[in-house]
C-alpha cells in the first residue's frame, strides 16, 4: 500500500448514522473480523472477542438501551453549559431514518480482562498502567475494523454508549456474556444512506512539537473551550 492510499483511507474513515437497511454480505463481516484480529496488543495479549448481532429484535432492544443512555448524557451536558447544542448522534437516532437499529449489522467488540495475566510485574502492580496497556490492543482492533469497514464501501458507526454501566449491564444480560468479559465498544454497520457533514479537523502544524517543549508551545483552556464550541456549532470555526 502506498502512503497516499492510507491517507485517503484515515480522511474517508467516518461515523455515518444513516443506515439502509440492505443486508450485508457474510464475506465483508468476515474480511471486517480477518483484520481486526490482526490488530497489536500488549505482549501479543489479543484480549479480544466479536459479537456479530443481526436479529432484528435484538438489535432494537440495544439500540433503546444507547438511547437512554445518550439522552441522559445530554441532559448533563446541557446541565454543565445549556448553550452547546444537541450532539448529532442524538439528533439523528430522534429524525426519521438515523436510528442506528436500521443498520443490518451491529459487532460487539469485547475484552477479556484475564489476558491481563500475559504482563509483566510492572504492569500487574499499576492498576492505570494495565488497563492503558490492556485498552489500547482493544483500540487498535476496534479501528482496524472501522478502516476495513471503509474499504469495502460500508457505512458505520462508533457506539461508545455500550461502555456506560447501564447500557453495559444490560447488553451482557440480553445476550449471554460472562461478567469477566468486558464491553469495549460497539460498531453499527450497513451501507450508507446519506454523506456526512465535513469535521472540523485541527491543524496539523499546531499540534506537532519538537524535543523540549514548554506548556506556552500547547493549548491554552480557552483554546480547547473554543475547539469544544467549534465542534459543537456554537461558533464558527
Amino acid at each position: 500500500m502506498k502512503y497516499e492510499d492510507l491517507l485517503e483511507l484515515a480522511k474517508n474513515r467516518r461515523s455515518i448514522r444513516r443506515f439502509k437497511p440492505d443486508p450485508i454480505p457474510n464475506e465483508y463481516i468476515d474480511k471486517i473480523i480477518e483484520v481486526a484480529h490482526w490488530a497489536p496488543s500488549g505482549f501479543n495479549q489479543q484480549p479480544w472477542e466479536f459479537v456479530v448481532i443481526k436479529k432484528p429484535e435484538l438489535k432494537k432492544q440495544i439500540s433503546d438501551y444507547c438511547k437512554e443512555q445518550l439522552l441522559l448524557g445530554h441532559k448533563m451536558n446541557a446541565a454543565i453549559d445549556p448553550t452547546l447544542k444537541v450532539p448529532d448522534s442524538i439528533h439523528a437516532m430522534e429524525t426519521e431514518g438515523g436510528n442506528f437499529s436500521v443498520a443490518p449489522v451491529f459487532i460487539l467488540l469485547l475484552g477479556d480482562h484475564r489476558s491481563i495475566q500475559l504482563m509483566p510485574s510492572s504492569h500487574q502492580y499499576g492498576t492505570e498502567y494495565l488497563n492503558n496497556t490492556f485498552n489500547a490492543g482493544l483500540t487498535c482492533s476496534f479501528l482496524y475494523m472501522q478502516l476495513a469497514a471503509t474499504t469495502l464501501g460500508l457505512a458505520s458507526q462508533w457506539l461508545s454508549a455500550v461502555q456506560a454501566p447501564y447500557v453495559s449491564f444490560m447488553v451482557k444480560e440480553l445476550l449471554g456474556i460472562p461478567k469477566y468479559l468486558n464491553i469495549y465498544d460497539m460498531m453499527a454497520l450497513g451501507f450508507p444512506a446519506a454523506q456526512p457533514k465535513p469535521r472540523t479537523i485541527r491543524n496539523v502544524v499546531k499540534m506537532l512539537h519538537h524535543d523540549y517543549c514548554g506548556p506556552g508551545a500547547f493549548r491554552s483552556d480557552a483554546d480547547v473551550l473554543e475547539y469544544i464550541q467549534q465542534t459543537r456549532g456554537v461558533v464558527e470555526p
